[in-house]
């Protein structure tokens, strides 16, 4: 008891936690080893003091090395295992003891994982830029930043980025295969399903498992782990209130998305849940923008069954001229003088008749937008994108927007395509975007979770509220144009200037309308004579008319002015 007091003061001095970190190579590695040892303790105190140390230590580059080495990930997980068993098997799992120790395992294992993400991404920018730039050598006795505001930013970049978002997908994460052999992704699902809502410890640790899953699912290989674990939890008896649907991975992230583990106590469905829980549905369904240029275009025959079976390989086994190292270590003083070359381009291009990183991309997406389906997705993802109550401004414009994009990735697929049609999508998202936009509070857009938000970030609300809105609209819109268009995916280029002005049109406001009328209606319209003339040509061709229109064309010598205007064109 009285080390895991002294390791949860330490952890609660960063400058002392530096100071021990930059000690020689022993004392780091011991002191992880002893803060892991108490992980499965007995006593409850000793096991939430030594949680609330990992999630501090994990943090330090030095500490995390430690704590992989010493096979950390499967000790941390061990809380999180204890209280899955005890809620299947409808055991004692209301103490209190249980749920805190659970609660700061899995915001350790948040930390962890954004840690990981954090050195994975610098490694690949490192690589990706270029020899001559400077490079700032991180130092591994300083805490590296996982903030949120840090993990927006490094997914923003995966979505502008090509050449980043490239790599990223073709290069191996050394941290997946550890959480692999843990079966985390089954772990966590299984949690999420099992956890009651009647409890704020386990609506965060909720949180924080779908956090988790948001981070790796960037990766293709966990997005695959989450369609293929259908029967994970079959063999238990599900909790009561849920229905067997939410056996599957899809179906207990709709269940999360749908319910948001709403609780008795508030009496609202938890807005960061369901918003996390999209943020993964829409990894799983469509891919980001950085990356549209690989995929094969929608209805295309691109994504068969050879680019399915060779998906595993495209993705699972990147390139040897793209592959990391083991871990992702600190850079040495030789890897400053440049980064070794990266053959981006030509490498997304089917050679010898495999399929390209984009058909493989494209067909997990195109399992997963089935997967939705079979789970009842798009209804729950319809309900939500109507649902308005219960929920602040700003999170209600976050979750409607996230919603819209995970239909708009559904709307790839020819067969849901056509079923949204037929729901009629296209004039529900019309009235949605014509309503007037409600004031954000700026206290409505703060999150818990960031562990270590600032105070300034309430001020942010607004601000963020007013990017969903923006993002809201632009997905619906362009899903507009979709709903709208032909079902049969093979539209040209001017049946999609079409849909897409027919989307604008629509999504325009009444008074809007009316004003585009009065001054379509006060405009002159005036023709040059040999315009006018061959547009009387064509109107009388196009009814049938061929005589008079043979004749037209003869006297006013339509056929040498046409002959001309094609020349010009």
């Amino acid at each position: 008891m009285g080390l895991s007091l002294a390791l949860f003061g330490l952890a609660s001095l960063p400058l002392a936690f530096e100071r021990t970190c930059a000690l020689s190579a022993p004392i780091p590695a011991e002191l992880m080893s002893a803060g892991l040892a108490l992980l499965t303790a007995s006593s409850d105190a000793a096991r939430k003091n030594a949680a609330l140390f990992t999630d501090a230590a994990v943090r330090y580059p030095v500490l995390l090395e430690c704590f992989d080495s010493a096979d950390g990930l499967c000790k941390l997980l061990y809380p999180l295992r204890q209280v899955v068993l005890l809620l299947q098997a409808g055991g004692p799992a209301e103490l209190r003891a249980v749920r805190q120790v659970a609660y700061h395992a899995s915001r350790a294992l948040l930390q962890y994982v954004r840690a990981h993400l954090v050195l994975h991404m610098a490694s690949l920018q490192r690589r990706l830029r270029d020899s001559q730039a400077p490079l700032a050598l991180p130092q591994p006795h300083k805490p590296l930043n996982t903030t949120a505001a840090v993990m927006d930013e490094l997914i923003a970049a995966l979505h502008t980025d090509a050449k980043l978002a490239e790599v990223f997908v073709r290069t191996r994460w050394p941290l997946l295969e550890q959480l692999s052999e843990q079966n985390l992704v089954g772990l966590l699902l299984d949690l999420i399903r099992a956890l009651p809502g009647e409890e704020r410890y386990y609506s965060d640790i909720c949180l924080y498992s779908l956090e988790v899953l948001q981070l790796i699912t960037l990766s293709p290989l966990p997005r695959r782990s989450i369609i293929a674990s259908s029967s994970s939890s079959s063999s238990t008896t599900p909790p009561h209130g849920s229905n067997p649907q939410q056996r599957t991975g899809m179906g207990i992230l709709l269940h999360a998305a749908s319910t948001g583990n709403a609780t008795p106590f508030y009496g609202l469905a938890d807005p960061e849940v369901i918003a996390t829980a999209l943020h993964v549905i829409c990894n799983c369904v469509t891919a980001p923008p950085s990356l549209a240029y690989l995929l094969p275009a929608p209805g295309s025959n691109s994504g068969t069954s050879a680019a399915a079976a060779a998906a595993s390989v495209v993705v699972d086994k990147p390139i040897e001229a793209h592959q990391t190292p083991q871990r992702a270590e600190l850079p040495t003083p030789a890897e400053l003088t440049g980064p070794p070359a990266l053959e981006l381009g030509p490498s997304a291009v089917s050679s010898h008749g495999r399929p390209s990183l984009g058909d493989a991309l494209e067909a997990g997406y195109a399992a997963a937008r089935q997967t939705v389906r079979a789970s009842n997705g798009i209804r729950v993802l319809l309900m939500l994108l109507q649902s308005r109550q219960h929920l602040a401004p700003a999170a209600a414009d976050r979750v409607r927007a996230l919603a819209c994009t995970a239909i708009l990735g559904l709307a790839r697929d020819s067969s849901i395509r056509h079923i949204l049609t037929k729901l009629q999508v296209g004039k529900l998202l019309a009235e949605l975007v014509g309503e007037p936009v409600a004031p954000s509070a700026a206290g409505a857009g703060s999150s818990r979770r960031d562990m270590n938000a600032g105070a300034d970030e309430a001020a942010q609300g607004a601000a963020t509220g007013a990017v969903w809105q923006e993002r809201f609209h632009r997905a619906a819109l362009e899903l507009i144009a979709i709903a709208t268009s032909s079902t049969s995916g093979g539209a040209g280029r001017h049946e999609h200037r079409l849909s897409a002005a027919a989307a604008t049109d629509a999504a325009a406001p009444a008074l809007l309308k009316i004003e585009r009328a009065a001054i379509a209606a006060s405009t002159p319209i005036t023709y040059q004579p040999p315009e006018l003339l061959l547009l009387i040509y064509e109107h009388l061709k196009a009814s049938g008319l061929h005589g008079a229109a043979a004749s037209l064309a003869k006297e006013a010598g339509l056929a040498s002015s046409k002959g001309q205007q094609q020349q010009q064109q």
